[in-house]
């Protein structure tokens, strides 16, 4: 956290340094807030000011277009500076384009309420879902990226946003119990889920979206997953490109039917029930395997 002291007082207030330290509310701010700016509703300084306003719950009473508050608008404007640590500046085609900053992969919205229910979350990064979660999730993250259809976007959610297990505090006392506290992902009740997550303000939905951005970027860009023991394992060999719009570019559905005929895990059905980063894990041994075969039979020929 960024600390800011007041000239004059004893105060100092907080702000963060990434969006790993982002509060609930902040991350709803932020994402009400880029969105605008990713519609071009407001411009890039707009945004930054808007957000320290925000993070810092700050009131704007002074009029800061008139000479006599022109302190006070350089201090606002020095804060908004620390704004620019949420983005990365990348050239495409030979402009500066601001992107926004991978690291919403935290799960900040463990649990979301509609009315008289409530919705959870999976754990950060994704960590805790299944394989055919993974895939559906993937599909309907895809499909929002590239239309902007918000129905998309409530599928996505309704993916990944579940009620709490009948009889859960039961439920944790089974020696099956998978540490999960929503109830099993079952891919027939998502268009279910999704007409209450379509009543859901759109900043929280599109906050659920950075969420699963940032775990896909966690994922196809981490060549070093600790998978415990001192091991380590790079999951970058799955994904030549980023997929943060691409997700299923590399044909990651397909996997789901090749695992299913090496007998591994099972059927189809079987697979998509496995955790989905044991399912990466196994992918990656098979990648490396492959590439060590290819490259001794390259070798072979020289």
């Amino acid at each position: 956290m960024h600390s800011i002291q007041i000239i004059g007082t004893s105060k100092t207030l907080e702000f963060p340094e990434t969006a790993i330290e982002f509060s609930r509310d902040q991350l709803l701010s932020f994402s009400a807030l880029v969105f605008l700016y990713q519609i071009k509703a407001i411009e890039y300084q707009d945004l930054k000011v808007k957000i320290v306003y925000s993070f810092l719950n700050m009131v704007r009473t002074a009029d800061l277009s008139k000479n006599v508050n022109n302190l006070i608008s350089e201090n606002v404007n020095a804060i908004s500076k620390l704004v620019d640590n949420y983005f990365t500046v990348e050239r495409i085609e030979g402009k500066k384009v601001k992107k926004i900053d991978m690291l919403f992969y935290t799960q900040i919205l463990p649990e979301i309420k509609i009315n008289a229910k409530t919705f959870y979350g999976p754990t950060s990064a994704l960590f805790n879902t299944l394989y055919g979660e993974y895939l559906q999730l993937l599909n309907y993250f895809t499909a929002f990226s590239q239309s902007g259809n918000e129905q998309d976007l409530d599928n996505m959610v309704a993916t990944i946003y579940r009620p709490k297990k009948a009889d859960y505090e039961a439920a944790k006392q089974s020696p099956d119990y998978d540490g999960d506290i929503r109830i099993k992902f079952n891919p027939n009740q998502t268009d279910d889920f999704a007409k209450d997550i379509s009543k859901l303000p759109f900043p929280v939905k599109y906050a659920v979206f950075l969420f699963v951005a940032s775990s896909q970027h966690f994922i196809a860009t981490n060549n070093a997953l600790d998978i415990g023991g001192g091991n380590t394992i790079d999951l970058t060999l799955l994904f030549e490109v980023s997929q943060t719009k691409e997700a299923n570019s590399l044909g990651m559905i397909g996997t789901l039917y090749s695992l299913a005929e090496t007998k591994v895990f099972g059927t189809a059905k079987d697979v998509a029930n496995q955790n989905t980063y044991d399912v990466l894990a196994f992918l990656v041994n098979q990648k490396t395997q492959f590439n060590n075969l290819k490259s001794q039979q390259s070798n072979a020929k020289t």
